[in-house]
């Protein structure tokens, strides 16, 4: 059993850049589960929030999220809290210096958990830094997620901008709110 203040999960595919040559190689990565009544995951995540310089600030927000319901336990029920890592082995604490995701989730009822808060370490994004070490780290969540959350419906609401990404990831627009987007299982 792997162990650390956060929980293993699963592992998946992301794709990662060889410096020394260039070429795009899969990298298995890991989706770990953060405990909000765990102090060390909430040191990860303050950690985590402090180095991402991040337009969207979600780290920070995710941290704060976690600091109230580790006071306040009995609202954490359906509030769940993941992290995509490159960490593969020798688990004793998670290292916020190989996150390369943060995300928030909550689950609405039996068939539909809502995605409330997606982050990508800013390093891995295209638009905010080039060359970048890892490639499709947000499809690389979304896949965790759906194997977790395996015949639930994913929500969420989407920025304008990234509209598009959900839709290469399976997403459908729903029509009901503007960039309100779901994954049927």
């Amino acid at each position: 059993m792997i162990s650390f203040g956060a929980k293993y999960i699963n592992s998946v595919n992301i794709q990662k850049i060889n410096r020394n040559n260039d070429l795009v190689e899969q990298c298995r990565v890991s989706c770990v589960e953060l405990d909000p009544e765990c102090d060390e995951d909430i040191d990860a995540m303050a950690d985590i929030a402090e180095r991402w310089d991040s337009y969207w600030k979600f780290p920070e927000l995710i941290f704060n999220c976690m600091k109230y319901y580790s006071k306040y336990n009995d609202k954490l029920e359906g509030n769940k809290f993941y992290a995509l890592t490159a960490q593969t082995k020798h688990f004793t604490c998670l290292q916020p210096s190989e996150v390369l995701a943060v995300c928030q989730l909550d689950e609405e009822s039996d068939d539909t958990v809502k995605l409330k808060y997606l982050e990508v370490k800013p390093d891995n994004v295209g638009l905010v830094k080039k060359p970048y070490e890892y490639n499709h780290v947000g499809s690389g969540v979304l896949n965790a997620l759906k194997n977790i959350f395996s015949g639930k419906r994913i929500r969420l609401f989407s920025t304008p901008t990234a509209v598009e990404f959900y839709k290469a990831n399976n997403f459908s627009e729903s029509g009901t709110a503007c960039s309100e987007m779901h994954y049927d299982a």
